[in-house]
């Protein structure tokens, strides 16, 4: 089990706040089974005393009792809510002891009338004993028929408070001084009678009970505690952490160039999601020339801040590099012994450069281990999927050779496209792991051949999120859409 996930709930709130939640959503749990139990013991208890004698006040006792703790299951979660619980269950606790108190002072107590102690005797008939008593008067009879005692009553709410109570040890003090109290004093005062060996046994029941339920909230709290602010401390860290990639995703979006970008006859549209704060993928585009301009996508293998400090020192070499050439192939050698030279050679990186020649009408690009690019011809609205690639940067010393065929080199007229895209896109899943997959792509393109770059753009990144039916995806995706007009 993941604790973090767990005390999320509780690093939130102050520390003694914190405790007295979780002691409530302890208490939530517990009195749910005791309820259910004590439901079980008074249906058989009332049946039986129906069957006994159905005008007993026991048995009215025990119905109430079993229609109420069946009410309070039915309404359970909305009488006994977390919030509420510590208050609702202290005032039908002690509403409770009062009624079987009540109950118990009925059956002990049966009033004649006269107002003066008159006499007293004892009749002792079918081993029961009956005392009578006369107080001002009236004529008490107490008859010893083993029915439920005072003291019965004060360990049976002791037993509850044990079982099913998670509450500080001030609360602790006075719950069971109001279930051992309550009763006690009932007897004395309107009995007025002591057996000092059942006092004895029942007091020392009750005080082990207290004594055990403080112990074990004393150790409960400090190991609640110890554990509150190890998980504080991490939370502290990660909260510090998560600024930092907040920080860093800040920076990283700031690289992209602009979304939407028209240079010339040249219009672009452009979308990058990462799928944690900061990504692997990476796309740019660069004016080389009054007719040449440049577009560059880039995978980074793995995900999170060590792809994205790759992908910082690729920005900034591409940058560089394309002032010195315009050549796909001869960029993409230099930047790959940049990449050999500096990483562990873990890391992989896949990537298009295209160069479109608005005078030539040609576009050259070199494809390094990359998805393959889809071409839309504007005439025919033909699609073409341009798969020649070369190697992974940073897989080999040298990813292309000069007899090498891996740079293309096509036609690119008025009205053709070129999509570029990242493996977020076709290896998208949806809920039964189905990936969205080539086909899917191509079929959406074939509907949409003659739009605008940001309507072909947004249709991709509605039918991706469509497929994936909003399930949390686990690759970067990035797309560039580039038309000439």
């Amino acid at each position: 089990m993941d604790l973090s996930l767990k005390y999320d709930n509780y690093i939130s709130l102050p520390k003694d706040e914190a405790y007295t939640y979780y002691c409530d959503e302890l208490t939530n749990k517990s009195l749910k089974w005791l309820l259910i139990a004590l439901t079980v013991v008074f249906g058989i208890g009332t049946l039986a005393i129906g069957v006994e004698d159905l005008f007993r006040v026991k048995f009215f006792l025990f119905l109430f009792s079993f229609l109420s703790l069946f009410f309070f299951l039915f309404y359970y979660k909305h009488i006994f809510s977390v919030k509420k619980i510590r208050k609702n269950f202290y005032i039908i606790f002690i509403s409770a002891i009062f009624l079987f108190t009540g109950e118990t002072i009925f059956e002990n107590l049966i009033i004649n009338g006269d107002n003066e102690i008159n006499k007293t005797e004892e009749v002792i008939e079918k081993d029961n004993v009956i005392r009578k008593d006369t107080i001002g008067g009236a004529e008490i009879t107490v008859t010893n028929n083993n029915e439920t005692s005072f003291l019965n009553i004060s360990f049976l709410f002791a037993l509850v408070i044990f079982v099913s109570v998670y509450v500080s040890r001030t609360e602790y003090v006075q719950l069971y001084s109001i279930a051992y109290g309550i009763p006690f004093i009932s007897q004395l005062v309107l009995i007025r009678k002591f057996d000092f060996d059942e006092f004895a046994v029942h007091t020392l029941l009750i005080g082990i009970l207290l004594v055990i339920s403080l112990t074990r909230e004393t150790k409960k709290r400090n190991t609640f505690m110890k554990q509150y602010d190890y998980f504080k401390r991490k939370d502290h860290d990660a909260s510090r952490m998560r600024k930092e990639l907040d920080y860093a995703r800040e920076i990283q979006i700031a690289m992209l160039p602009e979304a939407f970008k028209k240079i010339g006859s040249i219009e672009v549209a452009s979308n990058s999601t990462p799928a944690m704060e900061v990504g692997g993928d990476y796309y740019d585009y660069f004016e080389i020339s009054e007719n040449e301009i440049g577009f560059f996508i880039c995978d980074v293998s793995g995900h999170g801040v060590a792809s994205a400090l790759m992908l910082s020192g690729l920005r900034s070499c591409m940058h560089i590099l394309i002032e010195d050439s315009s050549n796909p192939k001869e960029i993409f050698n230099r930047l790959n012994r940049m990449i050999r030279k500096t990483q562990n050679r873990k890391m992989f990186v896949t990537a298009v450069f295209a160069v479109i020649d608005t005078k030539e009408n040609t576009c050259t690009l070199f494809n390094a281990g990359h998805l393959p690019p889809f071409k839309i011809n504007g005439n025919t609205n033909e699609i073409l999927k341009i798969k020649r690639h070369g190697v992974t940067l940073g897989a080999l010393d040298y990813i292309a050779a000069e007899t090498d065929e891996s740079e293309v080199k096509i036609d690119f007229n008025v009205n053709d496209k070129l999509i570029f895209y990242t493996d977020g896109v076709t290896e998208a899943m949806n809920k039964i792991k189905e990936e969205y997959g080539f086909h899917r792509l191509e079929e959406l393109l074939y509907t949409i051949p003659d739009k605008s770059p940001e309507y072909i753009l947004n249709s991709i990144i509605s039918s991706v999120n469509n497929f994936s039916e909003g399930i949390e995806q686990r690759d970067d995706m990035t797309i560039m859409v580039i038309s000439r007009n």
